[in-house]
């Protein structure tokens, strides 16, 4: 059973500080219980690369479990998405690219044990903690102290490479036999979503991505500290359960309980004390590193003059011990054998053993052992409260009706009294503001992305959809197909699909499909090819079409790595940024110039739309996910995936607020006291005033908000599952 430690490698230098100490660094940390492929392996990254986006020091980049992929990390995706802590500071989040420490690490028979530490990632000091028993669970305690005063949003995330649900607090992942689980004991908001748009050739193993969110928000002076505690596990039964006793220290109920946790300055609980860096302690006996003392009932049961990495087993009647120096120990036994010396107990039942520095193995005999753990608190440590419900403050519409597509949802849009939902199998439904269906169109593919087209089939409004068949069609609304138009041969259909689509409607109506390889493609309103750009390597995953002054179009597309051009309408590049991913893009007028305000994983930034020259930057903590404009005013409304929101006029933000739960779209809702609505992963709709961004209300929506679309006195709401559902926008008098 090894623990593969790779060494800090000499490029990774520039990833942090320089330090003539780098013995304690790594690049990579693996635990794996055996060569055999279908065995538990657990890789954590030790360093940041410059070159790769998505993941920082201290991530786990991949879990498998019996041939299953628990947990996925994949650099392709256009955010950051490998399981670790995303943290934003002040509403503001810088990603950290200094190298993990490993502060300790000792693996037994039985039990696996690891502290890593990010000294400094974005004002806090990030110690992740892993306690594994092969086989049985692996638990994640990941605590984070402040560096200073500030309020901080932490965010574990979690990528789950398959279909999950979440029950409770508890993740439950559908898969066959075994099952697993993923249980949070800590007081912790969680919420599961699909992770969005990703590359096409680029996926994990299973076309179905989410991704769990565990989020905590609070003021923080320097010192105080927050932790997520987290067990995964096969699941055999109901009966397992993961309960937080004390701030670090928590039980994994069931028919094998076993207590285990961080225990630095010591713990005590009911009839147990225990002082160690992190241990575990069930029927059948103990380990962990920096033991230094376990006792049971106000009896020692361990004890050492120096702390210790140590595995005692109760039934088999041996211990591990790896001393860093010597060290006398205190063992509650009969009798022991070492290197072939025997020792035996003295009056009390205690043997007393002098080992030198290095690993030893000692042979027991009637080793006390932990007869129950059922007398343990209920709590032995205040958690903190849990997250307070939203108290509403004005009285709004819930759902007025709701509709089903019948499978997942791929994408929707909406243009002035129509919505277009398409799905995982191939259909699109149009619906009016009334909830009616007008059509249902079947394209024969899974639908990737639709746009409606306004003005495009002969005057009339048409939908263009890009299929999983790497494909581009346009249909009217009555379900008839105008034209269809295959993008690639049959052994390139993944690279060419279509990630993003656009609609220019001007007196010469065109239409826009940025492809997974890169390609940018310009159709006629009859279908015809009108030019190709290539943009990059990377996925073309967002385009819009940006009116001029007479009828020509500038066209914005955004790179899923590479960041942003800008071209005009006969597909040449007028300039690019390269700034990283882009998510969302709009136009407003600033100073009399025209500027362009994208926004992704780094950030919104703004650019001259003449020359392509940097404005200004502001950071909303975490990844853009939408940007509205104002339709009167020159207001962009922007909201990032950790909830902040923002309102930004053309020389000023005008306000800056923290929702307190994650983001998932955004729409400018309503013309008679209109609301900015905000659509979240945990099912809510919150309405903010556009003035402010005081909350005005929260209305619950009966599945995770996938997109928001406003609609003539309609708010129309589309969650991931396909419910589809709408929504009264404006306050009862």
């Amino acid at each position: 059973m090894p623990m593969i430690i790779r060494p800090f490698h000499p490029r990774f230098q520039e990833c942090g500080p320089a330090s003539p100490n780098t013995g304690d660094l790594f690049s990579a940390l693996i635990l794996r219980s055996s060569p055999d492929p279908g065995g538990e392996y657990l890789c954590l990254q030790g360093a940041a690369s410059p070159y790769s986006p998505c993941g920082q020091a201290n991530d786990i980049l991949r879990l498998t479990w019996g041939s299953r992929i628990v947990l996925a990390g994949e650099d392709a995706l256009p955010r950051r998405c490998a399981s670790g802590l995303h943290i934003a500071r002040n509403g503001e989040h810088f990603p950290s690219l200094e190298p993990a420490r490993l502060e300790a690490n000792a693996l037994f028979r039985h039990s696996g044990f690891c502290r890593t530490l990010l000294e400094n990632d974005n004002g806090m000091a990030w110690e992740r903690n892993i306690i594994w028993c092969p086989g049985h669970f692996i638990v994640l305690l990941d605590a984070c102290a402040a560096l200073a005063d500030a309020a901080f949003t932490v965010e574990a995330r979690w990528i789950i490479p398959e279909e999950a649900y979440l029950a409770g607090r508890a993740l439950h992942l559908y898969t066959d036999s075994p099952r697993f689980a993923l249980i949070s004991a800590d007081r912790s908001n969680l919420v599961l979503a699909d992770l969005g748009a990703f590359p096409a050739g680029r996926r994990p193993e299973s076309s179905s991505l989410k991704i769990l969110r565990q989020t905590l928000c609070r003021p923080m002076k320097t010192g105080d500290t927050l932790a997520f505690m987290n067990l995964i596990s096969p699941v055999q039964d109901n009966a397992l359960s993961f309960e937080r006793i004390g701030d670090s220290v928590a039980l994994i109920g069931g028919k094998h309980p076993c207590l285990l946790g961080r225990a630095d300055e010591g713990w005590a609980g009911g009839d147990i004390e225990i002082r160690a860096t992190l241990f575990t302690l069930s029927q059948d006996g103990f380990s962990g590193i920096g033991l230094s003392k376990a006792a049971i009932e106000r009896k020692e049961l361990f004890s050492s003059s120096h702390p210790v990495h140590v595995e005692a087993d109760v039934r088999r009647g041996d211990m591990a011990v790896e001393c860093l120096q010597v060290t006398d120990l205190i063992v509650r036994a009969q009798a022991a054998r070492w290197q072939g010396r025997a020792f035996t107990a003295d009056r009390s039942g205690l043997l007393r053993i002098r080992l030198p520095r290095g690993r030893h193995e000692l042979a027991l005999s009637e080793m006390a052992g932990i007869r129950s753990l059922s007398s343990r608190p209920q709590e032995a440590a205040k958690n903190g409260p849990r997250p307070a419900a939203i108290a509403l403050d004005l009285a709004f519409d819930t759902s007025l009706w709701q509709a089903r597509l019948g499978s997942r949802v791929s994408d929707a849009d909406a243009y002035d009294n129509l919505l277009a939902v398409g799905g995982e199998r191939g259909d699109i439904l149009l619906l009016d503001p009334w909830g009616q269906s007008k059509a249902r169109i079947h394209t024969g593919s899974p639908i990737v992305r639709l746009a409606i087209a306004p003005g495009a089939a002969s005057g009339m409004t048409g939908v263009l959809t890009g299929t999983e068949d790497a494909a581009l069609a346009l249909y009217t609304l009555d379900g008839e197909c105008v034209w269809r138009k295959g993008l690639g041969p049959g052994y390139r259909q993944q690279a060419r699909r279509a990630c993003s689509l656009a609609c220019a409607c001007g007196n010469s109506p065109f239409f826009l499909a940025g492809l997974a390889d890169g390609s940018l493609m310009a159709f006629s309103a009859e279908g015809a090819e009108l030019w190709q750009a290539r943009l990059s390597h990377y996925p073309a995953t967002f385009l819009a079409a940006i009116r001029q002054e007479g009828n020509g179009f500038n066209i914005v597309a955004g790179s899923a790595t590479a960041g942003m051009y800008l071209l005009d309408d006969e597909g040449q590049v007028l300039w690019r940024s390269m700034r990283g991913p882009v998510l969302a893009a709009a136009a407003m007028v600033s100073g009399g110039q025209r500027e362009i305000v994208s926004g992704g994983a780094c950030g919104l930034q703004g650019f001259r739309q003449e020359s392509g020259e940097t404005t200004r930057e502001i950071n909303l903590g975490g990844e853009i996910i939408a940007l509205t404009a104002h339709p009167a005013d020159p207001i962009l409304y922007a909201a990032s995936s950790i909830g902040q929101i923002a309102a930004i006029a053309p020389d000023s933000i005008l306000w800056r607020i923290d929702a307190g739960e994650p983001v998932s779209c955004m729409a400018y809702a309503g013309s008679h006291d209109p609301s900015l609505a905000l659509g979240t992963p945990g099912g809510h709709i919150r309405f903010h005033s556009p003035a402010d961004g005081h909350l005005r209300a929260v209305t619950p929506a009966s599945d995770p908000v996938r997109s928001l679309h406003s609609g003539p006195g309609i708010l129309w709401s589309v969650g991931g599952a396909g419910r589809i559902e709408g929504v009264g926008c404006s306050a009862a008098p």
